[in-house]
């Protein structure tokens, strides 16, 4: 088994804010494992993260992202392990500022950029690189260019799918249903 999932996480909005966005209510009850269709959890560095089950969720299409930017940044990873396919995307002030994907049907050395990503992406994009060769090439059993866009998208706002407990803590994720 492996991750079928996409989040997203936003920063410079209130959870009170965020939810009456996507017109989301939260239950409280706990959701430590992501299982309900729509989590959340406040970060204790001020970025509200909503998992979603599913690859393609309507609240992670790329024109609600715009709008749910306009006064806030929205980052945000596509993940599906099955096929080793990864993105990670932001969006900032109601702009696309960038995006990566690895797509591993396209190659093990695949990744594509749109926009302008982080500073700090041509290192993450060599460390990759690097294993991936020490891995093996071609012919390794590790994708390791898979993991490059949730790793940047990580060290943007300190979260990722695959941990449940980071530096500063655990998430304490809640369920999320829609109000309507």
């Amino acid at each position: 088994m492996g991750f079928s999932l996409s989040w997203i996480a936003i920063h410079g909005k209130s959870k009170a804010n965020i939810l009456s966005d996507l017109s989301l209510v939260d239950t409280f009850e706990l959701d430590v494992a992501n299982e309900s269709a729509i989590s959340g959890a406040e970060l204790s560095n001020g970025w509200y993260v909503l998992v979603f089950s599913d690859l393609c969720h309507p609240l992670v299409e790329h024109l609600r992202l715009i709008e749910l930017s306009s006064n806030s940044t929205v980052l945000g990873c596509n993940v599906e392990e099955h096929v080793m396919y990864s993105s990670a995307f932001h969006y900032e002030h109601g702009r696309f500022a960038w995006s990566l994907t690895h797509d591993s049907a396209n190659g093990l050395f695949d990744l594509q950029s749109e926009g302008v990503p982080p500073e700090f992406f041509p290192e993450a994009f060599a460390k990759g690189v690097r294993d991936q060769m020490a891995a093996g090439g071609i012919n390794a059993s590790v994708d390791y260019l898979f993991g490059v866009p949730l790793e940047i998208a990580a060290r943007i706002c300190g979260y990722r799918h695959d941990q449940w407990k980071f530096d500063w803590g655990e998430p304490k994720f809640t369920e999320l249903r829609a109000t309507s």
